[in-house]
């Protein structure tokens, strides 16, 4: 029949489309931390079903190219792993960190040919002796900073230290360490690891400097925090190639011990960086445990599949992958649960870790010991994108607005933790027992840790305030937080470290030092916004709806890029507690902010990418999907084929 040939045609299309994918990048590594024997040659044989191309050897393994010449042992493991990646067509590289001269020796010539010839000769000695050692080492990673003696900041004790600039420094450097290199064959990739703007000018100077190398550049431009610009140094490394490093081992995020799915994340991140040219992707996969291992393993699927092609949609992956591990079909209602709770995670994760999308309390993966938060000055997000700077500015100076906007932040990541919990019931038959048991427990503790982060966050930017304002009411909300905290305290015994008794007991005993008590509790009076949800409704529109405690009035304040919301759509009415509001002229493809507003509280953000067109369902945390039926007169006769407008949930 005629509709039948049509609809045949569409998929055809679509198909044919998907055969134009990206080209895979060319270069895949997974970098491994631990010098468990055991654990590497697991980790290898995994990389090699991956697909991995490199192999990166850091932190437990090595740190300075000198613990091959000082340690037997490793330089015999270091040995196993080369011969293991020359046999399955794989590359090692060891990270080298310099100036490995001594702990802070800032006083250390420069000059090769005069007061800082003997520290270089002795350096290219080290290299020359390890590779010797290790002669089946592909190459090095070079790295200046979190070094012995960072050599920006040598100081200008010589001649020579004060005539050269920074760039120039670590230009000699590279290029100290690539005569040796030459001699024995080896690559270098520099690492341009750094922990301030001012350093990071160094290195893209340096990169223009030199060519014909890689550099290795992490996706945010200090440590890893979501909220973080792009890497202006991707993109932007002169005649060197770029690979982009990605933290899965989640240092900052729960260290792979609590669910934190990324995939939408990462595909939003490799798309950007696809279109910048870089030539390939490494991985950390361990920090305090393997990721692998772990309920999460599901974001070094993603990366794989996104290597090969960063366009590849990222519901896709999760299909694919629930198909893969559980035999889960795509499009069944156990398909869309779990997706729609993986992408719960992430939501809840940011929610709890950051403050106002600032990163504030210390490690993030532990709980602070003290009320005086150390991330403020030293990683405050405005340095890199200077628009963060006013909510920057209310952390840093608090008052009861700010106040009410954290506690509602981190009330809506007990809220999805609770909404991750009641979705999981019913998917006991679906998974595999211990699989099933992993999740619940792993959302249960999200759940524990929802609440102890609220309290903790409420507690660090209360005393804050209250050092000034000294209220009754501030107090007794303090009094609130710490008979919370005693409470989650004697329910952490099963927990994981991320809030162990005695952390949570240093906190509330540091907290203590900080106010008169007179044990007369109360909580936040907060008019919490909650059931956020955003749904398509076709022609480049989509509603979204909450629920407020109190009626008041309400608007939504959406955007392009976080954290900046140039368009308010105010609802009509102010006397409802169930509210809605539609964005109208979103394009398709595009990626949006919004948040909520009813009254003076304001919710957190959510971010949502418009698609038309599509054929694959795609369901995220904050949406539901609505079928469009079109209607086409073939010949007299009318036939109807679904066009589904979608979103993918983005941080």
């Amino acid at each position: 029949m005629p509709h039948k040939k049509i609809v045949c045609l569409l998929y055809f299309v679509l198909y044919m489309g998907s055969c134009f994918a990206a080209e895979p990048l060319q270069n895949y590594g997974w970098q491994l931390f631990s010098a468990d024997r055991k654990g590497v040659m697991k980790n290898l044989e995994l990389a090699k079903q991956h697909g991995v191309t490199e192999i990166r050897l850091s932190h437990g393994i090595i740190i300075n190219i000198d613990t091959i010449n000082n340690n037997a042992d490793r330089a015999e493991l270091i040995n196993e792993i080369c011969n293991f990646c020359d046999e399955n067509n794989m590359q090692t590289y060891v990270w080298a960190k310099e100036l490995n001269i001594g702990e802070a020796k800032m006083t250390q010539d420069l000059d090769p040919k005069g007061g800082g010839k003997k520290m270089w000769d002795e350096r290219k000695e080290a290299y020359d002796k390890a590779f010797k050692t290790c002669p089946k080492l592909d190459g090095i990673v070079l790295q200046f900073g979190s070094c012995p003696t960072e050599i920006w900041n040598v100081l200008p004790v010589t001649w020579y230290n004060l005539t050269t600039m920074p760039a120039d420094r670590l230009v000699l450097a590279i290029n100290q360490v690539q005569e040796i290199c030459e001699k024995y064959n080896k690559k270098i990739d520099i690492r341009t690891f750094n922990h301030s703007p001012l350093e990071q000018s160094h290195m893209v100077k340096t990169l223009k400097k030199v060519n014909g190398y890689r550099a290795m550049v992490k996706e945010v431009p200090q440590d890893w925090q979501l909220y973080y610009p792009f890497n202006n140094i991707i993109g932007d490394s002169g005649k060197n190639d770029c690979t982009v490093e990605f933290d899965l081992s989640a240092e900052y995020w729960g260290k792979n011990k609590i669910p934190f799915i990324m995939t939408d994340y990462l595909s939003w991140r490799m798309r950007e960086f696809s279109k910048r040219g870089i030539s390939g992707v490494v991985i950390r996969i361990e920090r305090s445990g393997n990721v692998l291992d772990s309920i999460n393993k599901l974001n070094v699927y993603s990366m794989t599949r996104l290597v090969n092609d960063a366009d590849t949609d990222p519901d896709i992956i999760m299909d694919d992958w629930l198909l893969k591990e559980y035999n889960i079909q795509p499009g069944t209602p156990e398909n869309k649960k779990l997706k729609y709770i993986y992408r719960l995670s992430f939501d809840i994760c940011r929610k709890m870790f950051y403050v106002l999308n600032q990163w504030v309390l210390e490690k993030s993966s532990s709980i602070p010991s003290s009320v005086r938060s150390k991330c403020l000055i030293g990683k405050n997000t405005p340095q890199w994108d200077i628009q963060y700077r006013q909510d920057w500015l209310k952390l840093c100076f608090p008052n009861e607005t700010t106040l009410n906007r954290i506690w509602q932040e981190k009330t809506e990541a007990v809220e999805l933790a609770e909404k991750a919990l009641k979705k999981l019931n019913g998917l006991e038959q679906a998974l595999p027992e211990k699989e099933y048991k992993n999740l619940k427990k792993g959302f249960e503790d999200l759940l524990y840790y929802t609440k102890v982060w609220r309290s903790v966050t409420d507690a660090v930017f209360r005393t804050k305030t209250f050092k000034f304002i000294k209220s009754e009411k501030s107090r007794a909300i303090l009094e609130g937080d710490l008979e919370e905290l005693e409470k989650l305290k004697n329910e952490s015994s099963s927990r994981l470290n991320m809030a162990r008794p005695e952390r949570i007991e240093a906190f509330c005993e540091d907290l203590k030092q900080h106010f008169k008590h007179k044990n007369k509790t109360a909580r936040p009076n907060v008019n919490i916004l909650s059931n956020i949800e955003c749904s398509a409704i076709g022609e480049g529109k989509a509603v979204v709806t909450w629920k407020s405690m109190q009626a008041g009035a309400s608007a939504v304040e959406w955007g392009t890029k976080r954290p900046i919301y140039n368009h308010i759509i105010n609802e009509k009415t102010h006397k409802r507690i169930k509210h809605t509001v539609t964005l109208e002229g979103l394009d398709s493809g595009s990626r949006y902010v919004f948040r909520v507003v009813t009254g003076k509280n304001v919710s957190g953000d959510y971010v949502f990418v418009y698609k038309t067109g599509k054929h694959q369902l795609l369901e995220n945390t904050i949406n539901s999907l609505t079928v469009i039926s079109v209607n086409l007169p073939i010949k007299g006769e009318k036939i109807t084929f679904d066009i589904i407008n979608k979103y993918t949930i983005i941080p």
